[in-house]
């Protein structure tokens, strides 16, 4: 069907149109091998299965690997059955989804493209092989499907949100139509994996988006704007408990629950109410001033390839990964996220009643949302894209992770590509963030535009508006 996001009509494919019997019908026979038992193939795997499609596994049972072939076999797969090696199953599966990490996927494509025959569908998460062949290599024969479906939101929320009836949206594309099935396969297996409803992109267009948005809004710029608010609280006399309580407590439990419930809206509206209003309009216009220009270096930077390449000269390294746990502990170990770990455990009532107690970290948050959302449409991304890599990921995806385990635990159930980019970019965004938050740079206001007191300009569709076109899209809203 086509949706209105903001004035631009888009194509969207909802589980109406395109149910799971449906799937099941184009998908019988064909057996789907998930390739990588890490991230996001555990829950696509499961949740293919528990929608009654023909799902092996294949994992690496190599020293490095064994706690993902572990996994697998707790996760009910059976070796010889159902679970395989990554060879065999690749020789056995007729869609192909190949779920490693992007830096794996370079390095284990020798094993995969003999298996690559005729008729055979190549399925992504990602388009970062694809859009960044030159660096990774992966160059697929002309005779498969090259297909891509893209959830937005990392493996553990795509499971729980199947579980809870309600789905994560997903991106979709087909990059390359060998057998002139490849639209149909690519939609039944963005329903049977569990998504709320599917909307197009590009394989280059969705990479582009995803490194940005991960390095900014969704993590990197987040996390630097919480820990921008708490070392402010800090200045101002708060213990340490009360600042994380002031600071990331109020993003995660009050914020932006907000926002992904009533869009921009429910924090004017409460503003109001409490006479700051011209607060936050006034800290919206300073952040958003102030990540601009760091959000188009970052845009240019994954563009041109220099991101990409960090990340596969990164995972190259024999120690990374003990490397990288490092960086997590250090970030961990700091004053506010130990504060963090000492809210979570002490009982605390995390419930604040929808109350925000900070505006100017409200007003903040949606600047650079605006930000990140403006760059994006400038760029050429369609709304429902650029809506969705800005707001929805974080609303419904990646802010329960953060309730739940703070910023080192977000990041590092993320996939190693955003891992790395978070927090290579976050000191970034914190030096911009920082002046902002302590009062250093002091905000202007300007007239206000449109609906939603929105700072973006032009003819480009304002974005809390097509943030009413999204939440209308969600299942557990489209079935009342």
């Amino acid at each position: 069907m086509k949706i209105n996001f903001g004035g631009v009509r888009e194509e969207v494919v909802t589980r109406e149109e395109f149910s799971i019997s449906r799937d099941r019908e184009i998908l019988k026979d064909t057996t789907i091998a998930v390739i990588g038992y890490g991230v996001q193939g555990p829950a696509q795997a499961m949740n293919m299965r528990d929608n009654g499609l023909k799902v092996i596994v294949g994992q690496s049972n190599k020293p490095r690997q064994r706690e993902y072939w572990k996994k697998a076999i707790r996760d009910g797969w059976v070796p010889g059955e159902t679970l395989f090696s990554v060879e065999e199953a690749a020789d056995r599966g007729v869609i192909i989804q190949y779920l490693v990490s992007d830096a794996a996927q370079k390095a284990l494509w020798p094993e995969i493209k003999p298996h690559l025959t005729r008729g055979k569908a190549l399925y992504f998460s990602h388009g970062f092989s694809i859009a960044f062949s030159d660096q990774t290599g992966v160059v697929p024969p002309k005779n498969v499907d090259v297909i891509m479906v893209a959830p937005k939101g990392p493996g553990g929320s795509v499971r729980t949100n199947f579980l809870e009836g309600r789905g994560i949206n997903a991106s979709f594309a087909v990059e390359q139509d060998a057998t002139g099935r490849a639209l149909e396969r690519t939609i039944a297996l963005g329903m049977g994996i569990g998504s709320g409803y599917l909307f197009r992109t590009t394989f280059r267009n969705e990479v582009l988006s995803d490194l940005v948005g991960e390095r900014g809004g969704l993590l990197g710029d987040l996390c630097a704007l919480a820990e921008a608010s708490y070392l402010d609280e800090r200045s101002e006399g708060f213990d340490p408990v009360q600042a994380f309580i002031r600071s990331s407590e109020q993003l995660t439990q009050v914020i932006i629950p907000i926002i992904g419930r009533e869009g921009a809206d429910g924090i004017y509206r409460r503003a109001k109410a409490a006479g700051k209003l011209e607060k936050v309009l006034g800290y919206q216009n300073a952040a958003r001033d102030a990540v601009i220009p760091l959000m188009e270096r970052l845009y240019n930077s994954v563009a041109s390839g220099d991101e990409t390449a960090v990340v596969l000269r990164a995972n190259s390294v024999p120690d990374y990964k003990p490397r990288l746990d490092a960086e997590l502990a250090e970030l961990d170990g700091s004053e506010m996220w130990q504060a963090g770990k000492r809210v979570r455990k002490s009982g605390i009532d995390r419930n604040y009643g929808n109350k925000i107690k900070n505006f100017e970290l409200a007003g903040a948050l949606l600047g650079i949302m605006e930000a990140q959302y403006e760059l994006f449409i400038r760029k050429g991304h369609s709304p429902s894209e650029a809506f969705n890599e800005t707001v929805e990921e974080l609303t419904e995806g990646l802010n329960r992770i953060y309730q739940a385990s703070g910023v080192a635990g977000l990041i590092g159930k993320c996939s190693t590509t955003a891992q790395r980019g978070a927090l290579d970019w976050n000191p970034k965004f914190y030096r911009a963030l920082a002046p902002v938050l302590t009062g250093q740079v002091k905000y202007s206001q300007r007239k206000r535009v449109g609906k939603n007191y929105t700072t973006i300009r032009g003819d480009i569709p304002n974005i809390w508006v097509v943030g009413e076109a999204v939440r209308a899209l969600r299942p557990e809203n489209r079935k009342k």
